[in-house]
């Protein structure tokens, strides 16, 4: 008898333990935020990504009530700051400013990527998207896509190209471009966007897509000529700028995307709490206009949303991936 009397109590006081955390877990939620937020960058400072990204956590910390630590962790194509999110815990304090790159592209382009974009995540919302441009370093007596790639094939092997690595959105539209155009140009990979705009400003670079957001100042300084873009229409930060469809590459309308994640298993609650912090960010004028200003165009969206969004993104990207023939790294 008092062997069932002490297995009773035990039974008692785990189901007891199990309705405190019932009753706990949706109080955390409730109450969250309760302190600090840390918004991962995937890329390096003054990239497209970590502008947009302090942009957002400003009015995320505005909207919730706790400071927003934008914290950069580039590489990897993006894969290590996303990978550091993945595994850290699910409690809504640590996000990432995921990417095209980092969310789409990596699965099709590296052998080993070191998380699942839709198992180890958690969609928050849809940010932004931004199309990038195409420049060309003033020393190259060229103004159209098609005096590029005349002037490329004239060279073979000798135009290079710049990128932000590996894997990334600039990688990707560079690579197309060469394919359907059957240029042989060299790829130079950057892990910053520092050192992009050094090379490509002292002419060490030929070419490279790349955000107008970020790419703004070395346009501005008269180093290279916007000849393209990869907009569905040309910006109004560039208008004299055709869209590569207007060039005739339509396969190239490749736009980059920004998304918030949070680590899978995040509570509901607290990725919906999150979500309408974002949409009253983003729905804010001087916020919108500083994004604007950057040639960001909103597309915002709830999680349910960005989950599907993902799919269709990695899957389109399978395609392209395999259009551009690039091997997986």
């Amino acid at each position: 008898m008092r062997k069932w009397l002490h297995l009773a109590r035990i039974l008692a006081g785990i189901l007891l333990c199990n309705a405190a955390l019932a009753v706990l877990a949706p109080a955390s939620a409730q109450t969250y935020p309760t302190r600090a937020l840390r918004l991962i960058v995937p890329f390096g400072a003054g990239t497209a990504t970590d502008l947009v990204a302090r942009h957002v956590g400003i009015g995320l910390a505005n909207e919730l009530g706790q400071p927003v630590a934008v914290e950069n962790r580039p590489g990897g194509g993006g894969m290590i700051g996303a990978d550091a999110v993945a595994k850290s815990p699910p409690d809504g304090y640590t996000i990432v400013m995921g990417t095209s790159a980092s969310h789409a592209t990596s699965v099709s382009l590296f052998k080993k990527v070191p998380f699942d974009p839709i198992a180890d995540f958690a969609p928050i919302a849809r940010i932004s998207i931004f199309p990038a441009v195409l420049v060309v370093h003033q020393s190259i007596p060229v103004t159209t896509v098609a005096e590029l790639i005349a002037y490329a094939k004239a060279r073979p092997g000798q135009l290079n190209y710049a990128t932000s690595g590996p894997g990334s959105q600039n990688h990707l539209q560079a690579a197309m471009l060469a394919v359907t155009a059957g240029l042989q140009v060299q790829h130079v990979p950057f892990k910053d966007a520092g050192q992009i705009f050094g090379a490509v400003g002292r002419g060490e670079v030929a070419f490279l897509f790349y955000p107008f957001s970020a790419l703004g100042p070395v346009i501005q300084g008269g180093k290279v000529n916007v000849i393209a873009s990869t907009g569905e229409k040309r910006s109004p930060l560039t208008p004299n700028a055709p869209t590569m469809v207007e060039a005739g590459f339509p396969e190239l309308t490749l736009s980059g995307w920004n998304a918030l994640y949070a680590p899978a298993g995040t509570p509901a609650e607290i990725i919906e709490r999150l979500n309408a912090a974002t949409g009253r960010a983003l729905e804010n004028t001087e916020m919108r206009a500083k994004l604007a200003a950057l040639g960001v165009d909103l597309a915002f969206g709830s999680p349910r949303d960005l989950a599907a969004f993902t799919r269709a993104e990695i899957e389109r990207y399978r395609k392209l991936v395999a259009l551009a023939q690039l091997k997986p790294e």
